[in-house]
Formats: C-alpha cells, structure tokens, sequence
C-alpha cells in the first residue's frame, strides 16, 4: 500500500533469509567438532534413512500412507486443526 510498508516487508523477507545463513556461519565450527564424532555412524543414518525412503514408497504405492493419516486423525483430533 505505502513504500514504508513495503520497505518493511522486504526487510522482513530479507532477514527471514538471511539469520539461518548467519546462523549457519556462526555455529560451523560446532558442526564441524560434531560431524567428525558422528563420522563413524553416518552409513548407518544412511542405511536407515534408504530404508525408511523404500518403505514410504511402498506405503504411498499401496494406499497404506493414507490409512495412517486416517488413524492419527483419530486418534490424535487436534492435528485437524494444524493443516
């Protein structure tokens, strides 16, 4: 409506995309330490994460990704409400 108003949404929108790259930056070496711990595990994050991949496939292939939907739409109600 107004270039203040647009002047603040785009800082807005600017921000929103630039704080997780400065964040990103400032916690890399806290990252790196971790990475180098967790080196050992990674092929079995990424054997479990191939399997978990194949298995939804599968779910989605045979309709049974929609009868879980259904089932914790019931059970759990208030998810509805999210989305």
């Amino acid at each position: 409506e107004t270039v203040a108003k647009g002047a603040f949404l785009l800082a807005v929108y600017s921000a929103g995309l630039g704080i997780p790259f400065l964040l990103a930056a400032m916690f890399v070496g806290t990252f790196v330490g971790f990475l180098r711990r967790f080196s050992a595990y990674i092929s079995w994050v990424e054997f479990v994460a191939g399997i978990m991949l194949i298995a939804t496939g599968i779910l989605f292939l045979t309709g049974g990704l929609q009868i879980i939907a259904f089932w914790l739409l019931e059970a759990f109600p208030f998810l509805a409400q999210i989305g």
